[in-house]
């Protein structure tokens, strides 16, 4: 949750520095190695701090992350999207806002060859996106999404949220993505694997829940 928030690698003395855990610096790091071993943890070649790996984000959303639901106010405000737009429009005022607060591009598709993206300004923003690199990679998957969004209309059913965690999304590797169904129409946050997994999933089960 700490690299969630702040995009830096982990160290041994910062974990120590939360007083969380009554232990030793030299006992976390052992620990950090020790997961580093099992595949839930690696570390930047520059760090000598630790972040998670698809594996550690798979561990964390299953075993770890507490449930939550969204601030009052942003219930509000999707409350009154909701009221205030009708069909295709409604969808898309939710994309708009829903990429804002959750960092990341939303994509609405009312079928999979009438697609509506939103937020790449608030996806491109965050820290991974200093890479050119990886911005350009990323940034060729929206060229063709087309391609890809059949796949989550196969593999999110109308009950269900999925999660689609780095190798698991259908738009690629690098980005993880939350996606629901609402009434026939799909929308899938897109964000880094590093995001707020509990609360984007707490605001996509929000909007879901109005429709």
């Amino acid at each position: 949750e700490e690299y969630i928030r702040t995009a830096l690698p982990i160290g041994s003395s910062q974990i120590e520095e939360m007083g969380v855990l009554e232990v030793s610096a030299a006992t976390i790091r052992n620990e950090l190695r020790d997961l580093e071993e099992l595949g839930y943890l690696t570390h930047p070649h520059t760090s000598a701090g630790r972040i998670p790996t698809q594996k550690g984000y798979e561990y964390y959303l299953e075993h770890l992350a507490e449930k939550t639901l969204p601030h009052k106010s942003i219930q509000e405000a999707l409350l009154n999207l909701h009221q205030n737009h009708e069909g295709e429009q409604k969808i898309k005022e939710m994309a708009k806002y829903i990429a804002e607060i959750g960092n990341g591009a939303v994509i609405a598709a009312f079928d999979p060859h009438r697609i509506y993206y939103t937020g790449i300004s608030y996806l491109f923003s965050q820290p991974e996106f200093q890479n050119i690199g990886y911005t350009i990679r990323v940034s060729s998957l929206f060229d063709h999404c087309e391609e890809h969004i059949q796949e989550f209309f196969d593999r999110v059913v109308e009950t269900d949220m999925k999660v689609f965690i780095g190798e698991q999304n259908p738009m690629g590797s690098m980005c993880s993505a939350v996606a629901v169904r609402l009434g026939e129409s799909l929308f899938v946050l897109v964000c880094p694997m590093r995001m707020d997994y509990p609360k984007n999933i707490a605001l996509l089960d929000f909007i879901k829940k109005l429709f």
